[in-house]
């Protein structure tokens, strides 16, 4: 039987652990040794873990047979010991091949008429509804998901192709996310929609309620995605339906990804700063970065490379500035714009791209080859 030992206020839990412990400032998780099943732990580490606490991750390999899933109210980081160092990835069957599939969710199109916590599988699910702030944070691991059909048993796997939604999730009202240094990977597959994951990382404020009526509580809090990789999804970053919120995209690098980089938009009164960060795109049919309905946006000095039909598509807004982004290297399709302002855009500017590979379709749009004043 698993046992919990307390070392000067330090609650260490032993893998395979199901059962809840009291509330500690830090929590590790210790490196099992050997193939067997963490997921119990660490999701026990996490609901112990007091606000503002932290579970730590050790430097070892991590295996899940479940997708890791907090609900309610949650405050805390989950921490490892550097990407490459600590690993989190499904556990392999007996034959050591292939992983066991991932479970299936509860949610609204399983029981019509009845409200759940998400769409479909995720690996990390953070469903946060309770009364009061939430935050996330998960820094330091490498996250990977290695099965080319991992969602093969959901009910709704035609939806994905047996694929993942996701490899992290996060919903809810109140909530705040910062993930630094932090590894997602997936793998692309003949299977579905291309890639055995849809987002590394999707965000919504209400995923429960897609797509019948929209998105019915927009999410409120602070975002930063940094120093971070996303690669051999579909898409990287997915944020949707925020409202009074910023977030803060910065020096990533997202690579080898099947249709975009950074998704995300419906961002009322909010702040949205994407730069910094290098983009590699494997024929991707949206391109780097696709906004809409994100005003003021800042997309500044991202590199972006591979085969793509786009670099930036900015579908809808005002007040872009789409700044020394550069493109060099990106293979477009013959006479096809590296940057498109979509017809509802408006009084945005775009500076440090040849205005001929730019297509304007808005209203009072600048686009200037030079240097932008600030």
């Amino acid at each position: 039987m698993s046992r919990i030992t307390r070392l000067a206020g330090l609650a260490v839990l032993t893998a395979g652990l199901a059962l809840p412990i009291p509330a500690a400032a830090d929590i590790t998780v210790p490196c099992p040794g050997i193939v067997v099943d963490s997921s119990a732990a660490i999701i026990a580490a996490l609901q112990s873990v007091g606000p503002g606490g932290t579970v730590r991750l050790e430097p070892c390999t991590y295996y899940l047979s479940a997708p890791i899933v907090i609900t309610g109210t949650f405050d805390g980081a989950l921490v490892g010991a550097g990407m490459g160092r600590t690993i989190l990835t499904t556990l392999p069957d007996a034959d050591g091949i292939e992983d066991v599939l991932m479970r299936n969710w509860i949610s609204d199109l399983d029981a019509p008429g009845v409200r759940g916590p998400t769409l479909a599988p995720t690996l990390f699910h953070f469903s946060l509804f309770g009364d009061g702030p939430s935050r996330v944070a998960m820094s330091n691991m490498t996250v990977t998901v290695t099965d080319p059909r991992p969602a093969f048993a959901s009910a709704r796997a035609a939806w994905f192709g047996d694929a993942l939604l996701a490899i992290v999730t996060v919903e809810g009202k109140w909530v705040s996310t910062d993930f630094d240094e932090v590894a997602l990977k997936g793998r692309h597959t003949e299977w579905g929609l291309g890639s055995n994951a849809s987002y590394g990382i999707e965000m919504w404020g209400e995923l429960s309620f897609w797509p019948e009526s929209g998105t019915q509580r927009p999410m409120v809090g602070r975002h930063t995605l940094t120093r971070s990789l996303i690669e051999g999804v579909n898409t990287g970053y997915n944020p949707y339906e925020m409202a009074d919120s910023s977030m803060m995209v910065r020096h990533n690098r997202f690579a080898d990804l099947a249709v975009d980089a950074f998704d995300g938009g419906d961002m009322e009164a909010s702040v949205l700063h994407v730069s910094h960060n290098l983009i590699e795109l494997a024929g991707a049919p949206y391109g780097g970065i696709w906004i809409i309905d994100a005003d003021g946006a800042l997309v500044e000095q991202n590199r972006i490379a591979g085969e793509a039909a786009v670099g930036i598509t900015l579908a809808a807004g005002r007040g872009y500035r789409v700044l020394k982004n550069g493109m060099s290297s990106l293979v477009l399709p013959p006479g096809a714009p590296a940057i498109v302002l979509g017809p509802d855009t408006a009084d945005s500017l775009v500076v440090g791209t040849d205005p001929a590979l730019v297509l304007d379709e808005g209203t009072n749009n600048r686009v200037l080859a030079g240097k932008a004043k600030r």
